[in-house]
């Protein structure tokens, strides 16, 4: 197994869980801002490293570190992934155009949120 393939695995691995965990709380909060309060006010809490009411925070220094380790990490493993798929694709175009793609559709959206 290459150097790319295991850094790939194993940063995948370890930071999974809480990928899917703040993955989870974003798409709640874009698409149900109204149950940011209640029983899930804990988790959009360590989403978004906001105080509480009373001023506490629900994060220290040591998870805003380990968050910003998992985004590194996920910045890297991206990148070793979209090494693989070129190196491995078959059809190396079909990866440039989903590549093209997701670069497009968002900046498309933004720019007609601009406009409009």
């Amino acid at each position: 197994m290459t150097i790319i393939r295991m850094l790939h695995l194993y940063l995948g691995c370890v930071f999974a869980p809480i990928l899917l965990l703040l993955a989870g709380t974003g798409i709640v909060q874009m698409l149900f801002p109204a149950y940011a309060g209640g029983l899930s006010t804990r988790f959009f809490g360590l989403h978004t490293a906001r105080a509480m009411k009373d001023g506490t925070e629900w994060t220290g220094l040591a998870w805003r570190w380990f968050v910003a380790a998992m985004a590194a990490s996920l910045m890297l493993s991206v990148v070793l992934g979209l090494v693989m798929a070129f190196r491995h694709a078959k059809r190396p175009v079909t990866i440039l155009a989903c590549l093209l793609t997701g670069i497009a559709v968002p900046v498309v959206l933004i720019l007609a949120k601009i406009a409009g």
